[in-house]
């Protein structure tokens, strides 16, 4: 998905976002409210990011051209499935698509445009990122992604859902009606993304 907001996508700003909101207990999530939750990052891990190939569950992708003395990002891109979020409280489901990170990237610098592997050079077309001195800029790649086990902290609105894939446990905590245990679920709204950041 390419990015939907103008503001930055990754790093220091989103940090500065990330830490005006106090990070509470999943259990303590109110439906319907934009809240900020930390814990650790449970699922499938069916992506492979295209820049180191990792296994993981959401990856971002930013690519700068960098010339002797600075450098401005040309492009932007991310991919993403649900995936799960566990405190000591409870589980929360992730839809991290779209979203600004603080994760810690992993960077790729490479000569030139013509130096680009195949992956690489497949997300420079899709982008259609031009660069403005192709004869000299080197061109970097920088990755941030969420894989299992990873302790993360999340803010976006959150809305709640029945859990069909509830445990035993967690269907004894239900009510007496019978009904399904609820978790909150943090996406992006369309005024406001979801941001991650490394916990």
């Amino acid at each position: 998905m390419f990015g939907w907001f103008a503001e930055p996508r990754h790093g220091p700003p989103v940090r500065k976002q990330l830490l005006r909101y106090r990070s509470i207990d999943i259990a303590r999530c109110v439906d319907g409210e934009r809240q900020r939750v930390t814990g650790v990052a449970e699922g499938a891990t069916p992506l492979i990011s295209p820049i180191m190939g990792r296994p993981c569950m959401y990856w971002q992708v930013s690519i700068d051209e960098v010339g002797l003395g600075d450098w401005v990002e040309r492009g932007w891109t991310d991919q993403g499935v649900p995936f799960v979020l566990r405190d000591a409280t409870g589980i929360a489901r992730i839809d991290p698509e779209g979203a600004r990170s603080d994760l810690v990237a992993s960077s790729s610098t490479f000569v030139s445009s013509q130096a680009l592997g195949p992956l690489q050079r497949g997300l420079f077309e899709q982008l259609q990122i031009r660069l403005n001195y192709p004869a000299t800029s080197k061109v970097r790649f920088n990755e941030r992604i969420v894989t299992g086990g990873a302790r993360i902290t999340v803010l976006g609105h959150n809305q709640h859902e029945p859990m069909q894939d509830a445990s035993a446990a967690d269907a004894e905590k239900a009510s007496y009606r019978g009904e399904l245990p609820m978790r909150p679920v943090f996406s992006s709204s369309r005024r406001k993304p979801l941001m991650i950041g490394h916990a």
